[in-house]
């Protein structure tokens, strides 16, 4: 027993002199906290982009996996997974170094920070003296802090071990073949460690930050220090959390339009210039803010009795509010501007009238004069920290851009992104370096002069915002430049509220909630929550119609196949006789925001023009062979330039070149969000309206009417899906489903012949004005109402004659590859081909299908799943049922175009061996995938380019495989590198496919 004793007390000796260490430690890097907590973010958003190209970049076949895939304590129990992971690993060597140095940075700055944070607690403990009631208990707090020390030390060492052997794991696996021969013992066990040491420190965090925590919310004084200071910053905490919020919410597929965003600007000096220094003075209007608020938070408004003649004025302010909001609800020439009325004047009525009659009783109103001064002071941390976000949040956008455009894209960083990240690293140093040291003001009460102005810079900025401006505004400042600046134009604003509600005293009711200060920014928050309640007319929403008197024109899908048969309307007569097999083409493009938009129209041009061609030849005019094109959400947008370009005769501007997100985010902060409070009924002028403007600014073609867009262009079908009955709402020129109006989702519109046809509710039934006239609709009004994805979009209006509304969504919500109105309208003219291909009057009719999928499809396998607890699996079958309900379309729309096609060449008798269904889509290879959103950086373009072939690159492919043959990959026995196998597998199969798609039209 003597010897246990002995260990445990030198034991205990080590903990407090490791203790006294960090301690001695903390007190030399305490001045510099804010400079390792950016440096800590920094390499947290480095690391974790090297990770995810561990993971893009993989050999064929290999199991897909980053860093987290291999050192994590699951691995003590599944280490054939950490090999496989680490033997799919395509030249990881870079990627591995980087990661070991960066995480060395990351884990260490990390401890630092937790030191700082138990440090801090430490000193809390020690301020209430040996007289304070509690120091027994805070004694023994501060013992059970000297633990946690010791585990950070022993996390840091674990974390260095794992992430050591790790990379060691990795670089063997390079050379050694850790599947067989004599390694894979060895190799099994190094995993087994790798999980066990993860273990230890995942244990160690967990010994490490628990008692901090425990500590930290078991001691009131403790806790009323950090809220006092969320208090009194509320309107800097609330902008802080949408800044945070956009950086970090933006996760998976859509996350890359963070980097590619950032990209966009860095190709703009201007945009650069005006995004940093909108950030610069954010901060400084931040920290400016922040001190005043605090200074007004410490002081106590002037609260007086409230009195019966007061609660009386209230009185009938609250009944004057209410009978001007009903009157005005009741007058038919004011039936436009009845949810604006009821929003404004009946909700703040009824608030003041609940006011009167909760706080007439004598004992409520003398609540408030007993509201005493705040309970702590607030840490002048917070409002440092929260001034800095603007800056920090724009350089760690930044930062990751150019990781994963290093790490993960093949294309390197263009200079002005890193001239722009030295300058806002300057910046922020600076900015953090003047302001830290400075003391918080003394508190001194807020004056409505000083609330006032605050609110009308505000205001007068938000309404400028508002303007019509023409699109070309917003899209030169760039959606970096406008999130800035509309977090300048909140903090403002919010600011004003915060100053207005600590000026402005909590009297009568609302004193027995406990409040001390008046919750403006809850209450307009509630206000416009109730107003959007009330508004059931919605007119705000409504989709953009064209001017009264036009009306939608559509033809039957047989009607249209007897026209594209007879040649009406083509250039030219059909050239095809008896025996000729003539290709019916049909198109589905798959969304995807504007990487749909833009792989259309590039796969476009390969397949009917001379984009994959290497000779300087004119377009071959294989138009007048496609039939019909189906697009959902981004892929409508792009056979909707398509049509524009085809018809008008023009060449393709330069789309894509243009930032289409930054006016969708101007209209959303300076018209949609105000506009939840106020109800004004201005159609025409929301986010999705803005993002119309900037597509037709930049195609003029765009805003002509949808019907403009029939002619020996195809036939489309823009599909959307209705949000009442989660059918598919199709736009489209031609009709495919019977005369009805109503779509229940299970067998309405459905056309009787083949099992395949899915439900649709005819969209052009849908363009009437509220007086019932018959109207029409824009091609990119069209187009954007199939891309309707929140909150980029919000749900469209549309009404039919008869007065009947629908709302509509994303086209992906219910099918995202285009495929069921190719079922439809397929069956729809199936008798008809049948009848005219017996005939062969102007050739056999073979129906072909080009699918254009913009998902990158991976060139790995996944790891299997666990299985499901079995609480959750009724809702994961739910949820990967409608995951993959769009694959099913698709299946289905391929399926009867083969049964289709054979069935004409049995007809015909024709000896036709191409392929009847083909597929463009991209692959994730070398981690290159372009985003979701509406922008396009031009590096992301030039990727998405070198996906597609050209006659040269075709030529030189070894193994190339015939098109008339097959059209999947051929074997390659050459020797190139891991890395570009995948994309050169991909390449040939892509020459195989376009070759297939050419051979169908002459």
């Amino acid at each position: 027993m003597g010897g246990w004793v002995v260990v445990w007390r030198r034991f205990r000796a080590l903990v407090t002199w490791g203790d006294e260490v960090f301690s001695a430690a903390v007190q030399i890097v305490l001045p510099y906290w804010s400079a390792a907590l950016a440096l800590m973010l920094s390499a947290g958003v480095v690391i974790g982009r090297i990770d995810s190209a561990l993971a893009a970049r993989h050999r064929l076949d290999a199991l897909a996996g980053g860093f987290g895939a291999v050192a994590s304590p699951v691995r003590l129990l599944t280490p054939q997974t950490s090999l496989d992971v680490v033997t799919g690993w395509a030249d990881p060597a870079g990627l591995l170094w980087s990661y070991l140095a960066v995480d060395l940075i990351l884990m260490t700055l990390l401890v630092v920070l937790l030191l700082i944070v138990r440090a801090t607690v430490q000193r809390q403990l020690a301020e209430g003296g040996s007289q304070d009631p509690e120091a027994p208990r805070r004694a023994a707090a501060a013992q059970a802090l000297g633990w946690s020390g010791l585990a950070l030390g022993g996390y840091w060492v674990a974390d260095l071990l794992e992430t050591a052997a790790t990379v060691g794991l990795g670089l063997w696996g390079e050379d050694v073949d850790l599947q067989g021969g004599t390694a894979p013992g060895v190799a099994m066990l190094a995993a087994r460690a790798i999980g066990g040491v993860s273990l230890l420190k995942w244990v160690g965090l967990v010994l490490a930050v628990v008692p901090v925590l425990l500590v930290a919310s078991s001691f009131r004084s403790l806790r009323d220090r950090a809220l006092t200071g969320l208090g009194a910053l509320r309107g800097n905490v609330l902008v802080g959390i949408v800044l945070v919020a956009l950086f970090l919410a933006l996760g998976g597929d859509i996350g890359r339009q963070i980097d590619d965003v950032f990209s966009h600007a860095a190709q703009s000096p201007w945009k650069i210039v005006l995004a940093t220094g909108l950030a610069t003075l954010t901060s400084w209007v931040m920290l400016r803010g922040g001190m005043r608020c605090v200074a007004a938070f410490r002081c106590t408004p002037a609260v007086s009795a409230v009195t019966a003649p007061r609660l009386r004025r209230t009185l009938v302010a609250g009944v004057v509010l209410v009978l001007l909001g009903v009157s005005a609800v009741l007058v038919p020439a004011l039936e436009a501007g009845r949810a604006t009325f009821l929003a404004l004047l009946l909700v703040p009525g009824v608030a003041l009238l609940l006011w009167t009659a909760l706080s007439w009783p004598s004992q409520v109103r003398g609540l408030a004069l007993h509201a005493g001064a705040p309970r702590a002071d607030a840490p002048a941390a917070w409002v440092w920290l929260l001034a800095a976000l603007p800056l920090l949040l724009l350089w760690l956008g930044l930062l990751r851009a150019i990781t994963t455009t290093w790490a993960v894209n093949e294309h390197p960083p263009g200079a002005g992104m890193f001239w722009w990240a030295a300058a806002l690293g300057v910046l922020l140093v600076v900015f953090v370096a003047i302001n830290q040291g400075r003391d918080l003001a003394a508190g001194t009460e807020p004056g409505w002069t000083e609330v006032a102005a605050w609110l009308a810079v505000s205001g007068v900025a938000l309404g400028v915002s508002a303007l019509p401006f023409p699109a070309a505004v917003w899209t030169g400042l760039g959606t970096v430049g406008v999130v800035v600046w509309f977090a300048l134009v909140s903090v403002c604003g919010l600011t004003g509220l915060t100053l207005l509600g600590d000026r402005w005293a909590v009297r009568g009711a609302l004193a027995i909630t406990r409040v001390r200060r008046m919750p403006v920014i809850l209450g307009l928050v509630l206000w416009g929550l109730v107003a959007s309640t009330i508004d059931t007319d919605g007119r705000y929403y409504d989709v953009e119609l064209l001017d009264p008197g036009r009306a939608s024109t559509q033809v039957s899908a047989e009607v249209a196949f007897t026209r594209w048969y007879v040649g009406e309307g083509a250039p030219s007569a059909p050239t095809y006789g008896p025996g000729d097999v003539r290709s019916l083409v049909l198109v589905a493009s798959s969304g995807g925001g504007v990487r749909a938009a833009f792989w259309t129209q590039e796969v476009w041009d390969c397949a009917f023009g001379a984009g994959c061609s290497d000779a300087d030849q004119a377009d071959r005019d294989r138009m007048q062979d496609v039939f019909f094109a189906s697009g959902v959400s981004g892929g409508a947008v792009g056979l909707a330039l398509v049509a524009a370009h085809e018809r008008s005769g023009q060449e393709p501007a330069t789309t894509f070149s243009h930032d289409f997100l930054a006016p969708a985010v101007a209209a959303l902060f300076a018209r949609d969000l105000p506009n939840s409070l106020l109800r004004l009924p201005l159609p025409g002028h929301d986010r999705s309206a803005a993002l119309g403007d900037a597509f037709t600014e930049v195609e003029p073609e765009l805003a002509r009417p949808l019907s403009w867009a029939a002619g020996h262009t195809p036939y489309l079908a823009l599909n959307a899906t209705s949000v009442e009955d989660g059918c598919r709402f199709t736009l489209s020129t031609l009709t495919q489903a019977s005369p009805q109006t109503r779509c229940t989702g299970v067998l309405a519109d459905v056309p009787s012949h083949g099992p395949g046809a899915a439900p649709v509710r005819q969209g052009n039934r849908y363009l009437c004005d509220r007086d019932g006239v018959p109207q029409e609709v824009s091609l990119a009004t069209a187009a954007l109402v199939s891309a309707r994805f929140p909150f980029v979009s919000p749900t469209g209006t549309l009404r039919n004659c008869q007065g009947e509304e629908t709302f509509v969504l994303d086209g992906g919500m219910f099918d995202n590859s285009g495929g069921s109105s190719v079922t439809n309208v397929l069956e729809a003219i199936g008798p008809r081909m049948e009848n005219v291909n017996k005939r062969q009057t102007f050739g056999c009719v073979v129906p072909r299908l080009l699918i254009i999928d913009s998902t990158f499809a991976p060139t790995a396998s996944t790891e299997p799943d666990a299985r499901p607890l079995q609480t959750l699996g009724p809702g994961l079958a739910v949820g990967a049922f409608y995951g993959n309900r769009s694959d099913r379309e698709l299946v289905a729309a391929a399926r009867t175009v083969e049964d289709a096609a054979r069935q004409a060449k049995d007809d015909c008798g024709a000896g036709d061996t191409l392929a009847n269904v083909v597929t463009i889509f991209p692959v994730a290879a070398g981690g290159a995938a372009a985003p979701l959103g509406w922008t396009l950086a031009q590096s992301t373009q030039a990727t998405m380019r070198e996906q597609l072939p050209t006659e040269t690159n075709c030529q030189e492919l070894p193994g190339q495989v015939p098109a008339a043959t097959s059209t999947g990959p051929a074997t390659d026995s050459t020797d190139i590198s891991p890395s570009e196998q995948g994309r050169e597998e991909h390449l040939r199969r892509l020459c195989a496919d376009i070759q297939a798609v050419h051979g169908w039209l002459p």
